[in-house]
């Protein structure tokens, strides 16, 4: 139901994540397009980060815009129900954004270089290459979720800050 709402312009966030809501109605009004909330796993050896999760909208462009190839399938974690597997666009450059607070926005850049297909984790999985993953790892905050959405806001992102009177920190 999530990636149905998002593939529509609306918007389904899991985990009733408030802050993930908040940010994809942001970013998602501002740039036309749905994120794709994760969990990330910072790698500091090869300044990489693996956002993973069990949901993701199929039409990452828009939902104007072709859907992304995905398969059907079962829940990672416990092998019930269903969970979309998305195999989104490898060399994407990407932007990584969570409304930490009522007055912080946390965002990043990176590039998809991956899309690891595992036996651990969640379904839709990618790997972006980031600037610096150990600033990254210092500068992190804001509890466990990001979104991703395809495309460079980054200075979007500092346009909505002075807008809308957040602070925005890169944490890379």
């Amino acid at each position: 139901a999530w990636s149905r709402l998002n593939d529509r312009g609306l918007h389904g966030v899991c985990e009733a994540d408030l802050q993930s809501t908040f940010t994809q109605m942001l970013f998602g009004f501002y740039c036309g397009k749905p994120g794709f909330v994760s969990d990330p796993v910072i790698d500091t050896a090869t300044n990489t980060v693996i956002h993973a999760h069990c949901v993701s909208a199929t039409r990452l462009d828009g939902p104007r815009r072709p859907a992304a190839p995905y398969l059907v399938r079962s829940h990672m974690e416990d092998n019930k129900g269903v969970s979309m597997q998305v195999n989104m666009r490898i060399g994407q450059t990407v932007t990584v954004a969570k409304l930490a607070d009522a007055d912080t926005l946390l965002v990043s850049t990176g590039r998809i270089i991956a899309a690891p297909d595992l036996p651990r984790g969640c379904r839709t999985k990618v790997t972006t290459q980031v600037r610096d993953a150990a600033r990254m790892l210092e500068n992190y905050g804001g509890g466990l979720h990001r979104v991703l959405f395809y495309g460079d806001y980054l200075r979007a992102a500092h346009q909505m800050g002075r807008l809308f009177g957040l602070k925005v920190i890169e944490e890379t």
